[in-house]
């Protein structure tokens, strides 16, 4: 998951330094995509259910 994460969070970082805010709300997309798909690959982590935590 951090592999997938993290330059994604440094993207996002970069686009809202930069005020380029199509980039970020992109990078945002891809995080909120990822996020969801690993909800849907792991629904129940540390007794906490993944699934009804999306915000997304």
């Amino acid at each position: 998951m951090n592999t997938v994460i993290q330059p994604r969070h440094t993207k996002l970082w970069l686009g809202g330094n930069e005020r380029n805010w199509a980039y970020a709300d992109h990078e945002r997309h891809i995080i909120g995509g990822v996020l969801a798909r690993i909800a849907t690959a792991i629904p129940d982590f540390r007794r906490l259910n993944t699934l009804s935590r999306q915000t997304c």
